[in-house]
C-alpha cells in the first residue's frame, strides 16, 4: 500500500528546514536522518493543505457497492474528495474516509453519493441504525439509487433483519438486475425465508392455528410462486379452515405444475366431493387410482362412484330409507339399484308384460325385478308398485334372492338352509312359512317380539333398506 503525501507547506516544515541544527546534519551528510524529521515534523504537526488519498491493494469490504456519481453531478470538485474517501474506506482507514465523504458533502445533501459513503463508513464501523439513516436519506430523494438500496440491505442483514434485508436487494436488483452478487445473497436468502415460513407454517398447523399456517404459507408462495408443494399446503389449510373454493383455485394449480402427484388430486376429489361437485370428484378420484394404482384409492373411488350413482337417482328414491312405510316399486328400486351387478348376472324373460308400471319413477328396476324372477307380476300384468309392501312379500323377495345365490354356489354350504325357526304367529304348514323361516335363518329379516313374524306387517324404509344390504353382503363375501 502507498501513501502520497500532498504538495505545500506550512509553518512548522519551515522551521524545521532553516533550524541551524538542520543546517549542521545536512552540511555533514546526514541526508536521512534529515528526510525523516521532515516528515515526521509533517505527520506530527497535522498541516497537510489536502486530504491523503488512498490507493488499497486490496479491497476490505467486497460487498460494499461504489456510490457512483451521476452525470449531472460529475463535473463538481467533490467527485475528487468523493473517489478518494472511497478509497481509504477500503483501505480500512474509516477516519479518513469519514472526514472525505463529509468534505464531499459539504454540509449539504446534493451530492448524496458521498451520503452513501458516509452510510457504508458506519457499516464498516458496526452501526447499522446510523448506516440506515444515512441510506433512507438517500432514498427519499433518489429512490432509485441503487448503491443505497444495497447499503440498506447490508444495514438490515447486520441488523438481523433478514426479510426486510431482502426486499431492499430486490430493490437494488429491479433497478439494475446485473448485479450478480447482490442475486446470489437474494437466492440465500429467499430459500432461509422459505425456510422458515414453511416450518413456521408446520408449527401452527400442528398447534391447530389454522389461519396462520395458511398465512404462512401464501407468504412462502409470495418467494417461491411455482412450488407445487406450497399450494397443496396452503390448500388444505384452506379446506380445513373452511374456504373450499380457495382451497379448489389452489390445489388445482398445484395439479396443473406437479401433474404426476397422486396426493394432489386426491385433495382436490376430497375438496370436490365436498362441495358437491361428484362428477369432478370423480374425475380426481381416478386420476389418483391411475397415478398410484392402490386399495384405498379404489375403495374411495368405489365410495364416491356408489355416492354418484345415488344422486343421479331420482329423488323418491332418495327418501325411501326415511319413509313410514315402502311400496312394491320402491323396494322394486332398492334391489335393483343395490344389487345391480348381482342381477346383472341372472338371464332374463324378456316376454313378461306388465301394464301399470310406465309412468311410474321405478319402472326401470320394476322390469329388471320382474325379468329376472326376484319379483312377481301378477296374472293380470300388473305389478301394483304403489301397493304398500308387507313382511309377508318382503320375506318372499329375500327367499328369492337367497334361492339365486345357493343355486349360482352349489358347491357352498349355506347356514339358512334346512333351518325351522319357531313362530308365535305362524306354522309351519303355512304357505308363507318357508319364506319367513329362511328369512330369519340366513340373518336377512328378524323375528319382532314374543317370537312373531307378522306377515302382514308393514315394511319400513329403514328396514327394506337393511333387507337389501344384508342380501348384498352375503353376495359380496361369496363372490
Amino acid at each position: 500500500m502507498t501513501r502520497k503525501i500532498a504538495q505545500g507547506s506550512c509553518r512548522e516544515g519551515f522551521l524545521v528546514r532553516h533550524n541551524p541544527i538542520f543546517k549542521r546534519i545536512n552540511a555533514s551528510g546526514g541526508k536521512r536522518f534529515l528526510a525523516f524529521l521532515l516528515v515526521a515534523s509533517l505527520l506530527i504537526s497535522g498541516c497537510t493543505s489536502a486530504p491523503i488519498p488512498v490507493t488499497p491493494s486490496t479491497p476490505q469490504y467486497l460487498d460494499y457497492l461504489f456510490p457512483t456519481v451521476p452525470e449531472y453531478l460529475s463535473g463538481q470538485t467533490a467527485v475528487q474528495y468523493h473517489n478518494e474517501a472511497w478509497g481509504a474506506l477500503q483501505a480500512g482507514y474509516l477516519t479518513q474516509a469519514s472526514a472525505g465523504f463529509r468534505r464531499a458533502l459539504n454540509g449539504k445533501r446534493e451530492f448524496f453519493p458521498a451520503l452513501a459513503g458516509l452510510g457504508y463508513v458506519a457499516l464498516a464501523e458496526r452501526q447499522p441504525t446510523v448506516a440506515l439513516e444515512r441510506f433512507r436519506e438517500v432514498l427519499i430523494d433518489e429512490p432509485s439509487y441503487v448503491p443505497a438500496w444495497v447499503g440498506q440491505g447490508e444495514a438490515l442483514l447486520l441488523s438481523s433483519m433478514e426479510f426486510e434485508a431482502l426486499g431492499a436487494y430486490e430493490e437494488a436488483l429491479n433497478f439494475d438486475p446485473s448485479l450478480e452478487t447482490v442475486r446470489r445473497r437474494v437466492e440465500v436468502l429467499r430459500f432461509r425465508r422459505l425456510q422458515s415460513l414453511i416450518s413456521a407454517a408446520q408449527k401452527a398447523d400442528d398447534e391447530g392455528q389454522l389461519g396462520a399456517a395458511a398465512q404462512a404459507y401464501r407468504e412462502a408462495l409470495e418467494i417461491s410462486p411455482e412450488s407445487a408443494y406450497l399450494y397443496r399446503g396452503l390448500a388444505a389449510m384452506e379446506r380445513a379452515i373452511g374456504d373450499p373454493g380457495s382451497a379448489l383455485e389452489n390445489i388445482s394449480r398445484a395439479n396443473l405444475l406437479e401433474p404426476n402427484d397422486p396426493s394432489g388430486f386426491i385433495l382436490q376429489g376430497e375438496i370436490l366431493e365436498s362441495m358437491g361437485d361428484l362428477d369432478g370428484a370423480e374425475q380426481a378420484y381416478s386420476e389418483a387410482s391411475r397415478l398410484e394404482p392402490s386399495n384405498i384409492n379404489a375403495s374411495r373411488l368405489e365410495t364416491l362412484r356408489a355416492r354418484l350413482a345415488l344422486s343421479r337417482l331420482p329423488p323418491s328414491y332418495r327418501t325411501i330409507s326415511d319413509s313410514v312405510s315402502v311400496t312394491r316399486g320402491e323396494l322394486a328400486a332398492l334391489v335393483g339399484v343395490r344389487l345391480d351387478l348381482f342381477l346383472s348376472l341372472l338371464p332374463r324373460d324378456e316376454t313378461i308384460l306388465i301394464t301399470d308400471t310406465r309412468d311410474h319413477w321405478a319402472a326401470p328396476w320394476i322390469r329388471t325385478v320382474a325379468q329376472t324372477g326376484v319379483m312377481e307380476v301378477f296374472a293380470n300384468h300388473t305389478f301394483e308398485p304403489n301397493r304398500t309392501l308387507q313382511r309377508g312379500e318382503l320375506a318372499k323377495v329375500v327367499d328369492e334372492l337367497l334361492t339365486i345365490v345357493k343355486n349360482r354356489f352349489p358347491e357352498n354350504k349355506f347356514d339358512w338352509e334346512n333351518q325351522n325357526v319357531d313362530f308365535s304367529d305362524l306354522l309351519p304348514r303355512n304357505i308363507q312359512y318357508e319364506s319367513a323361516a329362511i328369512a330369519v335363518a340366513s340373518g336377512v329379516m328378524s323375528q319382532l317380539e314374543e317370537g312373531r313374524f307378522e306377515l302382514t306387517g308393514l315394511v319400513s324404509g329403514e328396514e327394506a333398506m337393511g333387507v337389501v344390504e344384508r342380501i348384498q353382503d352375503i353376495y359380496t363375501e361369496i363372490f
